[in-house]
């Protein structure tokens, strides 16, 4: 994996050889052009100077190779960002970056594609993203969507039950399943948000420094993502650090003991919002 000051071998090799690419895609489209247009003049001298309209080579045009150089750009664009999304967040930790931003700043809006620099691309991530600034972002999208999910707001007092801190997150069995094969299997929609959580509460435990083990929580979601799993009432599971979840048909309970509940509210407050309070 590439690293915060470095630039990854796939990068370097994107930005050499673009400008190879282009010409040599501009030079086979042009040649494929050259072979048609000879085919059409001989078709069209055969049939009295009616243009042809079935060919043995294709007719390429300008748009058709622009269009081709753009997707390709575009996915070039696409692959610099994912590098990014793993070179730069603390380790365990997502990040989201939107590629249209890179696309829409980098992208030529003619066909001039040789000024494209997939380097220049990947300086403006690195710019944005390494250091604290990706942390920051990547911690701050996790807390709001922490926020988010669980519905908390400034000041809203959270549940508590046997000295835990209760965060609730609505869950809905798929009807299909219960009703033909009576089988209480989670919604596609209540396994996404789970797996959200899971994701953005990884990136909370690798700011307070609680080691998630080499698997993080990612073996968790994919318990809950497995189609044969199926919700048991009030099954309780370990996570990390003294973090429960507990089970239900309709929500699963996520329970902080009180030293985790005030990291998790200092973590929401510093990266959601302005203040969370967690007292009863």
């Amino acid at each position: 994996m590439p690293t915060q000051n470095t630039v990854p071998p796939l990068v370097a090799y994107y930005a050499g050889q673009w400008p190879r690419y282009v010409n040599t895609a501009v030079g086979y489209a042009s040649e494929i052009k050259a072979f048609s247009a000879g085919e059409q003049d001989i078709i069209r001298d055969e049939e009295g100077g009616q243009k042809a309209y079935w060919g043995v080579f294709p007719q390429y045009s300008d748009t058709h190779i622009y269009d081709v150089l753009r997707k390709q750009a575009e996915n070039m664009v696409g692959r610099l960002v994912w590098l990014a999304t793993e070179a730069f967040p603390p380790k365990g930790v997502k990040i989201e970056i939107h590629c249209k931003e890179y696309t829409d700043r980098f992208l030529p809006e003619d066909d001039s594609f040789l000024s494209f620099d997939p380097m220049a691309v990947w300086m403006a991530l690195r710019e944005k993203y390494s250091g604290n600034g990706g942390s920051d972002i990547a911690y701050g999208q996790s807390a709001e969507l922490l926020a988010s999910l669980f519905r908390l707001k400034k000041g809203m007092p959270m549940e508590t039950k046997g000295g835990a801190v209760i965060l609730n997150l609505a869950v809905y069995i798929d009807s299909f399943d219960l009703k033909h094969f009576k089988r209480k299997t989670l919604s596609y929609d209540s396994k996404a948000e789970l797996c959200k959580v899971l994701v953005a509460l990884e990136a909370f435990f690798s700011w307070a420094e609680i080691d998630l083990g080499l698997n993080g929580l990612q073996r968790l979601a994919h318990r809950f993502n497995q189609s044969n799993y199926s919700v048991e009432s009030r099954e309780k599971i370990t996570v990390a650090s003294g973090l429960n979840i507990v089970t239900y048909h309709n929500r699963f309970e996520f329970r902080f003991p009180a030293e985790l509940a005030e990291k998790f509210a200092l973590y929401v407050s510093l990266y959601g919002f302005d203040a969370l309070d967690m007292a009863a």
